[in-house]
């Protein structure tokens, strides 16, 4: 039997995180600090995830139709389709774990300007000097992808059974 205590838990090692989309936000963790962020498309992806082959857990917003919702259906269903993608790309390794979360889940019902504003405010000088210089077009899909990293590093999914040796 395995015990809950977190004496027995590590982290995951290299957590990615992705706000999927036509331009999709990414942010990489290692043990926790963020190492790597920015923007790709879908179809641009398989340039930068390589780079990231050996990732534990990768996390991904999974877009949601919410009733009253100002989203445009077809809108979302393409985007879902974006997610498929990316969870396969991820999940046929058999290795890494891929976790989809809903943006209510992670950010509640806070306006999205509200919560970019936040996840920025909440970095620390090292993390801002590692981020790109992107327009604000772009700039919220990476701060979003480093939003929901960071929240997910502090969920029960994310941590792991110690490896023994």
């Amino acid at each position: 039997m395995v015990s809950s205590d977190s004496e027995f838990w590590d982290r995951v090692v290299i957590l990615l995180a992705i706000d999927p989309g036509a331009c999709t936000g990414f942010a990489a963790f290692r043990d926790g600090d963020l190492y790597a962020a920015g923007t790709s498309s879908p179809d641009e992806a398989d340039g930068v995830w390589p780079l990231l082959a050996c990732t534990d857990l990768v996390v991904i917003e999974n877009p949601r139709i919410y009733p009253r919702q100002k989203a445009d259906p077809n809108s979302i269903l393409k985007l879902a389709r974006c997610v498929g993608r990316y969870e396969e790309r991820f999940g046929r390794s058999g290795r890494t774990r891929v976790q989809l979360i809903e943006p209510h889940d992670w950010k509640g019902s806070i306006p999205k300007a509200i919560m970019t504003n936040r996840i920025e405010a909440a970095l620390t000088t090292a993390e801002r000097a590692l981020l790109p210089d992107l327009p604000k077009t772009k700039r919220h899909n990476m701060l979003d992808a480093i939003g929901l990293g960071k929240w997910s590093l502090k969920q029960p999914f994310a941590q792991q059974p110690r490896r023994t040796t």
